[in-house]
Formats: structure tokens, sequence, C-alpha cells
């Protein structure tokens, strides 16, 4: 669970985090909550882009998200705040538009990509809080623990200037006194500081600012044509679906989302091509198909007789999602007892002729 500034520009850099992270840790077991850093050069209203970027990775936005792990229940949400703090919202939001480069750097858009204001904040921040409340109002057995972004207590708001405290947090230790969960975990102030409030321990989690430093560029890990085959094999059934899938990443060098956006019509077995629509950067594009690839397609049609899409999901008018190839390359990847570091997107790495 990340409390927020995974890396800013994430539309380039939140891939790279992620990949990162999966050196160390399951993708799948990945959920980011955005904080404002989160934001910039990007908008403020498009968390659904924000959970494709995720996706495509293998892992999860955790914006408004009830995550259950090992009979602890996480309720993960930005937070934002209601510029409150010190009792003068109106002028906290002036302090805010002025000096804090979230109105500089953050878009929306709704309203033609213009310049994020105060209030926009507010309104995500009371819906954040709406949530929060229906969920924590819903008593579940096991612990449950928050985990935002933005500060939840005045007396961990602290390191700034008075007059950008209501940037960095809220109080909200009436909601927390009134419904005690367990733990509530954030990481926007960047300071290392707890409190007990009630039965509920409040923590800040960020190790602080970190440093980045430019590193030369080193080649992708490749899998070799014997491991690829073992991986295909392995791939989980029922059936050829996530083979033929998997086979494709490899063997025409498709990334997962496209891999998933295929539909019947995409392959053309006339001109041995597959039609890559609305690929990286929104571009059509062709690639080569091979005649062992076209014989495995073909086998994996005439076993489920698709419709539309060629690979549908569940219902079958929607096709499969990233996450489920990402999790059959992984369940595939350990059957077939691969060691190497390596996520789906390997297999495009790797790309040959089938």
């Amino acid at each position: 669970m990340i409390a927020g500034d995974l890396t800013d520009k994430p539309r380039v850099r939140w891939k790279y985090a992620i990949r990162h992270l999966a050196r160390h840790i399951d993708p799948g077991r990945i959920h980011i909550i955005p904080g404002n850093h989160g934001y910039y050069d990007f908008q403020l209203d498009r968390d659904h882009r924000l959970a494709g970027i995720a996706d495509e990775e293998g892992a999860h936005l955790g914006q408004k998200a009830e995550v259950a792990v090992a009979g602890v229940r996480f309720l993960c949400c930005s937070l934002w705040t209601d510029f409150d703090l010190a009792g003068d919202a109106k002028d906290a939001q002036v302090v805010a538009r002025e000096r804090m480069n979230d109105y500089r750097y953050i878009r929306n858009a709704g309203a033609v990509y213009r310049k994020i204001r105060p209030h926009e904040t507010v309104r995500v921040h009371q819906d954040h809080l709406a949530w929060l409340e229906d969920r924590l109002a819903r008593p579940l057995p096991g612990r449950t623990v928050v985990i935002t972004h933005h500060c939840p207590h005045p007396q961990l708001v602290r390191g700034f200037p008075g007059e950008l405290g209501p940037v960095f947090g809220s109080d909200l230790t009436g909601i927390i006194r009134q419904y005690q969960p367990d733990a509530w975990l954030f990481g926007h102030t960047h300071h290392r500081a707890e409190i007990l409030e009630g039965q509920t321990s409040i923590r800040n989690v960020s190790p602080g600012y970190m440093q980045f430093r430019t590193e030369p560029r080193k080649l992708p890990i490749v899998l070799s044509a014997e491991d690829v085959t073992k991986v295909l094999i392995a791939a989980p059934g029922p059936g050829l679906k996530y083979r033929a899938a998997l086979s494709i990443s490899y063997g025409a060098g498709l990334r997962a989302s496209e891999v998933c956006n295929l539909k019947i019509s995409d392959i053309d077995s006339d001109r041995m091509l597959i039609h890559v629509e609305q690929g990286k950067g929104k571009k059509d594009r062709k690639v080569m198909l091979s005649p062992g690839l076209l014989e495995l397609l073909r086998a994996w049609w005439r076993e489920a007789r698709p419709e539309g899409w060629l690979f549908p999901g569940q219902p079958k008018i929607t096709p499969i999602s990233s996450r489920q190839l990402n999790r059959a390359f992984t369940s595939a990847k350990h059957v077939a007892g691969i060691k190497q570091t390596t996520t789906l997107h390997t297999l495009r790495h790797s790309f040959s002729m089938f």
C-alpha cells in the first residue's frame, strides 16, 4: 500500500516506478493511493487513466478502494483537505493557490484542461470523506486500517508555516473518535510522526523526500526461447485462451493492453497481419502474423468460438483485462520454474517470430 506520491508525471514515470517495485514484490500486491504529486502534469479528474496505467503493469489503483488482506480491511483514498484547519478556509484557499504547485501543475480535464482551483480539491475531499464514512459505518469482523495521502489530525501537521497547514491536513478527529478504526496511515507531510486518538493509532509512514539520480539505460531483461516455450506451455487453463494471448505478446511483440483489445476482425490471415488499433501514442499499426501463431489462434477459435473480442472476459461483451493477463503470466512463470525477475512486458522484449 503506497500512501501517495509514488512519483509525478504518471503517464511517463509510474510504469518505471512500478517495475522497480516489482523487482521486490509481486505487482498484483501493489496498491497505489495517488498523492498530490501523482497528479502533476496530469488531470485531477482522470483517476480511471491512473487505474489504467497501474493495471498495465499488473498493479492496482487504491482510490476509494476497499482491500482485504489476511483479515484486515484497508480503506484507501487520497483524501485532500477542507482547508479549514485554522478556521478560515477561504483565506487558506487563497494562500494555497498562490503558493502551492498543485494549482500550477495539475489540470482539470472537464474544464478544458485549465489549472485546478482549491474549491475543486475541496469537492474531491468531500467525496472521499463521504466514501470513507460510508465504509467505516459498515462494521466488519477483523481490523480496519485507513490509508490516505493527506493528514487527518491537526497535531501531526507540523514542519510547515501555519498558513500552509490547511493544505496538508484536516481535523478529522471527530470522525476518528466516532468510528475508531484500528489505524490511520498517511504520507503527505513527509515527517515521521504518530499520535493515539482514542484506540486509533495515527501515523505518518512516508520516508521523506526521495532523491533520484540519472542512471545509464540498461538493456531490458529477456527470456531465452526455451524459457518462453516453458512459460507458454504452463499457461493456465482451462483451454487455450491464455496460451494464445501470451503467444501473441511474444510472437507479435504486442503490449498487454494491445493483446486484450484485439478483435477477431483484427486477425488478417490473408495478408498474415495483425491490426493493432490505438496502440501506444493512440496510433494504429500492423504487425506480422507468423504461421505458427495463426495455427494456435485458429485452434483457440475452434475451441471457444469467440465473437467480437478475440479474448472475451466476463461478461463476454468485454475483453479480458491487462490484470488478468498479467496474473496468467505470473502463474505460468512460477509453474515453469523461471527464477528471473520478469513481467509480462518481458515477453514483448523477448519478441521473435513464433
